[in-house]
């Protein structure tokens, strides 16, 4: 937030001191003051501070810190009244059994009366959630972060690490020896006939087989013209004959045999 700097806390030990006493008019908003820690008393300690108009501190406000800047930001309450203005720190350390608390010394100002230029709206007094929360964090930026950071850091280094070991395969092991076979599973359903296949090619002639046993004596049927039957290598039986006008008959039965039809 853009401000401006309208004054100077110095701090010696547990007194402050200022630099200048009239800091502001009335009605001012969001003016900062810096803060100068000129030793180191309050090293590792996380600060409170608080402002009033009386030095009985009937009514009290808390200002913001900003720690990184070391300077004071003063609300509208802190200009709400003309007079005096007190602001004093207040120093923690430890945890809530052993915690040490330090105040200090009230730093005096003076406001100098002006014109209310939003006179019908009421003083806005800052809200105690955003302090409680401000110095939450700067208590645990003294003394928790260094050790959060660590653990960070220390985590993600191991993941670094194994992440490295397992690109390196250092967790890999030696394959393992095979298992026994498993019981062989239950035959499937038949699938469908496929379709017949393109025909092979002739093989080679085979052995000559053994001579068969002599057949019936035949009978002798006398017919006209000659007769002779030949066949091909695509095993085709062709009749010839010479008597053109009459050529022989022939049946086939169901055994593939072959008959002469003989004119009656």
């Amino acid at each position: 937030m853009d401000s401006i700097i309208i004054g100077k806390i110095q701090q010696y030990g547990t007194i402050l001191k200022n630099d200048n006493t009239e800091i502001a008019y009335q009605y001012a908003e969001n003016l900062q003051l810096s803060v100068e820690f000129t030793d180191s008393f309050f090293d590792g300690y996380s600060f409170l501070w608080l402002y009033c108009h009386d030095r009985d501190m009937v009514k009290t406000g808390v200002l913001e810190f900003d720690t990184t800047k070391s300077v004071l930001t003063l609300p509208r309450g802190a200009f709400e009244k003309e007079g005096n203005l007190y602001i004093s720190m207040c120093a923690y350390k430890g945890s809530e059994k052993d915690m040490i608390r330090i105040p200090t010394s009230p730093v005096e100002f003076y406001i100098t009366q002006s014109l209310n230029p939003q006179a019908a709206n009421a003083p806005r007094e800052p809200g105690w959630e955003d302090v409680a929360l401000s110095l939450f964090t700067q208590i645990f930026n003294h003394d928790f972060k260094d050790r959060t950071d660590k653990v960070v850091s220390d985590a993600q280094a191991a993941i670094d690490d194994i992440k490295r070991r397992l690109e390196n395969g250092e967790f890999t092991g030696a394959q393992g020896i095979q298992g026994p076979v498993g019981p062989q599973g239950i035959q499937g359903i038949q699938g469908p006939k496929g379709e017949q296949g393109d025909q092979g090619i002739q093989g080679i002639k085979g052995d000559k087989g053994d001579k068969g046993d002599k057949g019936a004596d035949g009978v002798v049927t006398l017919a006209n013209g000659m007769i002779a039957f030949t066949g091909d290598a695509a095993g085709n039986l062709y009749c010839n004959y010479t008597d053109a006008t009459a050529p022989p008959g022939f049946e086939v039965d169901t055994n593939n045999n072959i008959y002469m039809v003989i004119p009656d």
